[in-house]
């Protein structure tokens, strides 16, 4: 496309001189048309290059450098997807070691907290009924009925 647009370029500036008087150019009219062959020379090369390069590419063989294409993309995107892969890895064995102690701990947590809460329980009955074995022992079977329910609600208290 270079060479096509240049030598266009040149024919087209030889065909617009040929259309003028050279012998009454001067130095400043020369300088004054610069612009105007540069005008000329751009419109010419354009044409010839994109003419060009339109040949060159109508007569290249696409098949080589689509397989080349291909294989390029095959490799970008299996690179591409292993890195992928690696950082899902991350994250995922990431997101499962914080799982797992945030499981860890709320489970301790969670297990303390029921484990009291059974202990609460069990102690708590066993202070009613400690306190209700006494208050027998003490004042006998005979014993007013309100006092071995009063005496396990002040175990109850206590134990808590």
């Amino acid at each position: 496309g270079r060479v096509a647009g240049a030598q266009a370029a040149s024919v087209a500036a030889a065909e617009e001189l040929a259309k003028m008087d050279l012998s009454t150019i001067t130095e400043e009219k020369a300088n004054e048309l610069k612009p105007q062959f540069e005008e000329i020379g751009k419109q010419a090369g354009e044409k010839a290059g994109e003419l060009a390069g339109k040949s060159a590419g109508d007569n290249i063989d696409p098949t080589i450098p689509i397989k080349e294409a291909v294989a390029a993309a095959k490799q970008a995107a299996e690179k591409a997807a292993l890195a992928a892969k690696e950082s899902v890895d991350d994250i995922t064995g990431d997101a499962e070691a914080l799982g797992q102690a945030e499981g860890e701990a709320a489970g301790k947590d969670a297990g303390s907290s029921s484990g009291e809460c059974v202990a609460v329980e069990k102690a708590v009955e066993a202070a009613k009924k400690a306190a209700a074995e006494v208050t027998i022992a003490i004042l006998g079977e005979n014993a007013p009925e309100f006092i071995v329910p009063a005496a396990g609600k002040l175990a109850e208290e206590v134990a808590k």
